[in-house]
């Protein structure tokens, strides 16, 4: 899920400076750093540097390496775009110092074996089932609700938006503020399980390796898809 648009310039310097320009945010939870990088340990310092004190703590000095590969992320088929993926984790297995294998796991799997009490039985799919839309649609939606009153009294009439938009925007004011509050619930409980669950943050430096889908263009007139996220 995508939270905002950025526009991110490096410029060539020693000391990397990140501009964010025209940068909208509909849902702050959502809002994460973004790196692209070939450095691992470039990655760590970003890390460092960006969350500083909110670093959970560690409970040993040197906790071990690990690498999860969240099997039911991947696509299911075999792609040009997979195999770089799966190459990257060949890679990382092979690398001396690190001497450790990728654990491939599936999340459902693993929530369905340790689940957090608070899913009171559920499956992890019934349990994320409208998460997206009640919390991230249902913010996209309200939070141009300012733009598109102030365009109606200014112009007469609703501003433009793309066929995708809209059918987001349908979806996300189907949902209460109650309904809302529910879904950042469920989401910060599925981040607290997933942190210590799958992370074992505090007792592993985990890299988790994964590809949600295969990249493609998506025009704005296409048709919506079968999902809400």
């Amino acid at each position: 899920m995508t939270s905002s648009v950025q526009w991110v310039v490096w410029p060539p310097t020693k000391q990397r400076n990140l501009f964010l320009g025209r940068s909208f945010c509909h849902f702050q939870a959502l809002r994460r750093p973004r790196d692209i990088l070939r450095d691992l340990a470039k990655l760590l310092d970003f890390a460092d540097k960006w969350y500083g004190e909110k670093k959970p703590r560690i409970k040993q000095k040197d906790p071990p390496m690990a690498i999860v590969v969240p099997i039911d992320l991947f696509p299911s088929t075999n792609t040009l775009q997979k195999k770089p993926v799966l190459d990257l984790i060949e890679d990382l297995e092979n690398i001396n110092n690190l001497k450790v294998g990728a654990q491939r796991v599936s999340i459902s799997g693993l929530w369905g074996e340790q689940p957090p009490q608070a899913a009171a039985g559920e499956s992890l799919h019934e349990y994320l089932k409208e998460v997206g839309a009640s919390t991230f649609l249902y913010e996209g939606y309200h939070s141009t609700a300012g733009f598109r009153d102030d365009y109606f009294k200014r112009f007469g009439r609703k501003p433009f938006s793309s066929p995708f938009v809209t059918w987001r925007w349908k979806i996300g004011k189907q949902f209460t503020a109650e309904q809302h509050d529910e879904g950042m619930r469920r989401m910060r409980v599925y981040e607290e399980w997933f942190l210590q669950t799958v992370m074992r943050v505090g007792t592993a430096n985990t890299l988790v390796v994964m590809q949600s889908e295969d990249v493609k263009p998506n025009y704005r007139d296409d048709p919506p898809p079968q999902y809400y996220i």
